[in-house]
Formats: structure tokens, C-alpha cells, sequence
């Protein structure tokens, strides 16, 4: 059960921006940047749970465990991203 988040491109395309798999989560950045809104919308072949910020945000303040894990999920899409953005300059400049 995939979860596909994506974004209107400038022509009015969507792009895919990621794709969520059960137990992932995506947009939570901007719930630390104070963002009320954020231009995506997801598509699920399953079900979408969708948080209120301040009461994550509690939650968080009261686990470090939960934290910690959010962190690590932070981490590894990161690293993931980063890793294509290395491909794709290696494939542009060959």
C-alpha cells in the first residue's frame, strides 16, 4: 500500500515529490517551521492518518523515544535524498 505525495508544478503538472510507504510520514518539516499550510496533496491506496501539530508537538515534548524515532525517519530520507541528488549531478555532468 503505497502512499504517493505530490505537487502542482509550475505548468500546472503534478510531480511525485515522494512516495510513502505504511508507518512513513511526510511533511512534518514544516510543522516544526510553524507552517499552517503546505502545498501537496497525497494520494493513498490505503489509509492516510492525518495529526493536529500542536498535539504532536506535545507528544514529541514528552518522548524522547518518539523523538528520537521521528528523527531517524527524518535522518534516512535525507541521506535518501541526497544520494539522488548526487546520481542526478553525476548523470548531468558525464
Amino acid at each position: 500500500m503505497a502512499r504517493v505525495a505530490s505537487r502542482g508544478a509550475v505548468n500546472g503538472d503534478e510531480k511525485i515529490v515522494e512516495i510513502i510507504g505504511p508507518g512513513q510520514t511526510f511533511a512534518e518539516a514544516l510543522m516544526f517551521m510553524g507552517a499552517t499550510r503546505y502545498p501537496v496533496s497525497a494520494r493513498a491506496l490505503g489509509i492516510i492518518i492525518a495529526l493536529n501539530c500542536r498535539s504532536f508537538i506535545e507528544s514529541l515534548r514528552a518522548s524522547t523515544d518518539l523523538c528520537f524515532r521521528l528523527m531517524a525517519n527524518m535522518s534516512v530520507r535525507l541521506q535518501r535524498l541526497l544520494g539522488e541528488v548526487e546520481a542526478l549531478t553525476q548523470r548531468y555532468e558525464s
